[in-house]
């Protein structure tokens, strides 16, 4: 088959490539990418779909890797046009496929890695909010400190996710990336600190967690300058 042909689709609109990345053993989709166009590796489906975004939704990390070496950087952090807006790193956390992210990651900038999805969530608001507590330290590891506390659609921080799903050892994660009491200090769209989203929901220990945080960036001295 000429390289050309290989950027065809099928009657589901899909390339050789991208059912390959889906089901075919991870050699046999090295030797379609060894001879398709740049241009067929690159391309994005009539859904804003990537094969990348195939290989992280199905967790595939050996082909990941394959297709980010091959990959412009544009085309490796396209956003589907579906309402979700979903770039591959916010699908293989979905997926909670911690080797697929890390491989991601590794070939990440500040910028990618803050990059929102549909509801302005960052891919870190996704494992927070699910309790993926690897791939939050995997993040965190490597995201721009500032970018840790960006806010969703619904103001809601990484912190205020995954406290009001409860997940205390993300929280505890996420307390230690704490820079300065204004980070303990932002507020949702109803008002809410993570605190309050705590007291809120009667969770005695993570409200414990956050107001030890927050005596020892003196946050209650600080409101209490504001108040004046």
């Amino acid at each position: 088959m000429r390289p050309q042909d290989l950027g065809l689709v099928n009657s589901y609109n899909f390339t050789v490539l991208d059912e390959s990345v889906m089901s075919w053993p991870t050699l046999a989709t090295e030797r379609v990418l060894e001879k398709m166009l740049a241009r067929d590796i690159n391309r994005s489906d009539i859904s804003g779909w990537t094969a990348l975004h195939w290989a992280a939704t199905y967790g595939r990390e050996a082909v990941v890797e394959g297709l980010l070496e091959k990959m412009s950087p544009r085309a490796a952090w396209a956003t589907t046009l579906e309402q979700g807006r979903l770039t591959a790193l916010h699908m293989a956390v979905q997926g909670n496929f911690v080797d697929a992210v890390e491989a991601i990651v590794a070939r990440a900038d500040d910028v990618q890695l803050a990059k929102r999805d549909g509801k302005k969530r960052t891919a870190l608001h996704i494992a927070a909010d699910e309790g993926y507590v690897d791939i939050v330290r995997i993040l965190l590891e490597n995201m721009d400190p500032d970018d840790v506390w960006n806010a969703d659609h619904l103001g809601d921080t990484a912190l205020h996710k995954t406290t009001a799903s409860g997940h205390r050892d993300v929280v505890k994660l996420l307390l230690r990336r704490v820079v300065n009491a204004d980070d303990l200090l932002l507020q949702n769209n109803l008002g809410q600190t993570a605190r309050e989203v705590a007291v809120t929901l009667r969770d005695k220990r993570i409200t414990k967690l956050i107001e030890d945080c927050e005596r020892s960036n003196q946050v209650g001295s600080r409101e209490s300058q504001e108040e004046q």
